[in-house]
């Protein structure tokens, strides 16, 4: 099982996009609000035009904070895009250390990568989004990081029964963008989770229809679907009707996951139960 560990240190890193100095001093207030040691890689202030600098200091954070000891978290800044352009230097940031990845959107490039050689990685809020955040999304975020020991997430449940694995997915976009590739996911008896924003309905049919012609939903023990903001929900909830009726698994949709308000944190890599009957996902050992 690859599980979290309490965490002591917090290294911030951008392997993405630029960011925001409003975003980020306050989602670094609400961090050192809880007494977490904090370490700020100097880099992340580069820029080169729609990346947070080139691609040799972006990778040499990743590379730095993915050495470090076990207490510590690599918590991305910002998401936007760049980690693809990472991911063929990923094999030495993979090969030591033991810190594990915090991050989401773009960061599921990087997320699904490191969980298939066994790293530990966290699908959870980046730290210009902590701001934004509700009550409940930073109580699961604050307990996984005091703790290890995730919530589980509730959403609404719409096909039957319950399914066991470990999670993989993230971003749909990116996700799709990786298909065909060596850093596709490995979908094989996961329970795959699935999130995205601004993409109107007509390019989540594509995404998701992408997804089947390429047999993923054959090949996953369940799906659940966070989020899609910035769409109209009675634009695309038809898509769900027919995910449904297609396919062989549960399926859960409204987890608290996204680029909005809600968006709690999920360990990838560790044994998780979907329940296609109550909505309920639940971490082997994780909070009841």
């Amino acid at each position: 099982m690859i599980a979290p560990r309490p965490v002591r240190q917090v290294r911030l890193i951008a392997p993405a996009s630029p960011f925001e100095p409003g975003p980020f001093e306050a989602g670094r207030g609400l961090l050192e609000s809880m007494g977490l040691e904090l370490a700020i890689d100097p880099r992340i202030h580069e820029r080169a035009g729609y990346l947070a600098g080139g691609d040799e200091s972006r990778a040499a954070q990743l590379r730095e904070a993915l050495s470090a000891a076990g207490d510590v978290l690599a918590l991305c800044v910002r998401g936007g895009y760049g980690t693809m352009r990472l991911l063929p230097g990923l094999a030495a940031s993979a090969s030591s250390g033991e810190a594990m990845l915090w991050g989401f959107s773009d960061i599921t490039a990087l997320l699904n990568v490191l969980t298939r050689r066994g790293r530990r990685v966290v699908h959870g809020p980046v730290l210009t989004q902590w701001g934004r955040l509700d009550a409940a999304s930073l109580a699961a975020v604050e307990q996984l990081l005091r703790s290890g020991v995730p919530m589980p997430l509730r959403g609404t449940p719409v096909r039957g029964p319950t399914a066991q694995g470990t999670i993989v997915g993230g971003n749909l976009t990116l996700l799709c963008a990786l298909l065909g590739t060596p850093y596709a996911a490995d979908f094989n008896g996961k329970l795959l989770v699935l999130e995205d924003t601004n993409e109107p309905a007509y390019r989540i049919d594509r995404l998701l229809t992408q997804l089947r012609l390429a047999g993923v939903f054959q090949r996953v023990a369940g799906v659940a679907l966070g989020t899609f903001d910035g769409v109209a929900r009675s634009d695309w909830e038809h898509l769900i009707d027919e995910l449904a009726e297609t396919l062989p698994c549960p399926l859960v949709v409204d987890l608290p996951i996204g680029h909005a308000e809600r968006n709690w944190p999920l360990p990838f890599g560790w044994p998780a139960r979907l329940d296609g009957a109550s909505g309920l996902l639940r971490f082997d050992g994780g909070s009841e």
